[in-house]
């Protein structure tokens, strides 16, 4: 979904843009940082504006036309759903008056991005998971520390200053958030994460490579949008074979060794004020371990730091949890290990189940659960009409292909409708519940002890 094309649009599967890649770019900066060097070159500062017909600083680039074009050409490429960035090409003269406005340039290759979110499913989708692939087919070395400390690769977030929960009250950015942090760093080592303010104070800047990364499906390494997207069943072609390199690299930095783990069901709490949570997880981990005699551990990932999270799930055999963000640290469990999810209402859901096909690990679902009261009766007042995943078979061929296409199952649901909007779920048989943990606690030490012996 990355072009490569020097100088020109990028096409992703299906047509759909993936990343544009221009040599030689001008950013003047924020309004601030174009303001104040408006007075000592107005005339070229008036040809930049006049280039970005009215956009905002930040939101413009600008580059020699490409070829005999010789007139003012301005185009808008959108980062994220509801944000766009425009680059206007000018004529050389014009470029070269604009040009000497840089007071700095940045030599890396510098990807700039949008995003609105820091839930790790989407984390996964439309930014890790992307950004492992592209960066194992183009800049490898981004993937190591770099030996004189300076980054391979420069990962710019461009955040919508419109949108609910992109900065913190002290007008500092909230996204991506502590989690990929994190684990950028430990995966990423020669990335560096920077956001547009703080790029902004050296400005006006010229980029020698620039990746305008475009909003689309065709580079996502699942559907991310889709409210509820289908089940995509890897059954005959199997994991990612890159992408499940991702956690381990992961482990790998953080000197993990799967060997050392209890080999428990660990089973995922979320506390208030989330929603979605076990009324009767008590009476389940007294089952497991009285009737089955499981070593169980309980952990509300969210109140732990980030190596403590990824230790503890690497030293499970399963994970276990009501439908979440907490979930989807599957991607650190060993190899052989399963997750087990309690979706609301006993809906089927897919993304859990995407994300564990996607990795090639184990998935299970406890389907027999309520919710609470409270939904149920706005849910029955608005005459919800249930929307269960459906399952599909994955459209590829070979074991790195991707299924990132948006379906539009349900995509009217009113949010009313929406079973994530629960506050609780419970078991309606704790028992019946234990014994299904149980079986896939079962298969999973099977499963590695089959890849023990076969090693």
């Amino acid at each position: 979904g990355f072009a490569e094309r020097v100088g020109g649009d990028g096409g992703g599967a299906g047509g759909t843009e993936g990343s544009s890649q221009f040599r030689d770019v001008l950013w003047l900066g924020n309004a601030a940082s174009a303001a104040a060097i408006a007075a000592a070159a107005q005339d070229a500062v008036a040809v930049a504006a006049a280039a970005c017909r009215g956009v905002e600083p930040g939101r413009c680039f600008l580059r020699e036309a490409v070829g005999s074009q010789a007139h003012i050409d301005s185009r808008e490429m959108r980062i994220w759903w509801h944000s766009s960035v425009h680059l206007a090409e000018l004529p050389r003269e014009d470029w070269l008056a604009s040009r000497r406005l840089a007071v700095s340039s940045i030599a890396a290759p510098v990807l700039w991005n949008g995003q609105d979110t820091d839930n790790i499913f989407h984390l996964l989708v439309s930014f890790l998971g992307r950004l492992w692939l592209h960066a194992h087919s183009n800049f490898p070395d981004a993937l190591r520390s770099s030996p004189s400390g300076d980054p391979v690769l420069i990962y710019v977030f461009d955040l919508h200053p419109g949108r609910p929960g992109m900065f913190g009250v002290d007008g500092k950015p909230l996204i991506p958030g502590i989690w990929a942090q994190e684990f950028l760093q430990l995966a990423f080592p020669g990335v560096k994460i920077t956001h547009v303010d703080e790029l902004a104070k050296d400005a006006p800047l010229i980029f020698h490579t620039l990746h305008i990364n475009l909003v689309n499906w065709a580079s996502w390494v699942l559907p991310s949008e889709d409210l509820y997207p289908p089940r995509i069943s890897r059954r005959f072609i199997g994991p990612h074979p890159l992408l499940t390199l991702m956690p381990q690299a992961v482990k790998r930095a953080l000197d993990i060794d799967e060997a050392e783990g209890d080999r428990a069901v660990l089973i995922v709490r979320r506390s208030p004020p989330a929603g979605r949570r076990l009324v009767n997880e008590r009476e389940l981990v007294e089952e497991l371990r009285q009737l089955y005699g499981l070593t169980v551990r309980v952990a509300d990932l969210s109140l732990m730091l980030f190596a403590a999270q990824v230790e503890a799930v690497a030293h499970a055999s399963i994970l276990v949890g009501a439908h979440g963000q907490g979930l989807f640290n599957l991607i650190f469990l060993p190899a052989g290990g399963g997750v087990v999810e309690v979706p609301p209402c006993g809906l089927a859901l897919a993304l859990v189940y995407n994300v564990a096909e996607l990795f090639g690990l184990s998935f299970t679902e406890i389907l027999d659960s309520s919710c609470d009261e409270e939904f149920m009766a706005k849910f029955q007042a608005n005459q919800c009409q249930p929307c269960a995943a459906r399952e599909i078979l994955s459209s590829g061929r070979a074991p790195t292909d991707l299924d990132s296409a948006n379906v539009g199952d349900c995509e009217r649901l009113p949010p009313a409708c929406d079973v994530r909007a629960a506050q609780t779920v419970a078991f309606n048989n704790v028992s019946r519940a234990a014994s299904i943990i149980q079986e896939a606690h079962a298969e999973a030490e099977a499963r590695r002890a089959a890849l023990v012996a076969g090693s």
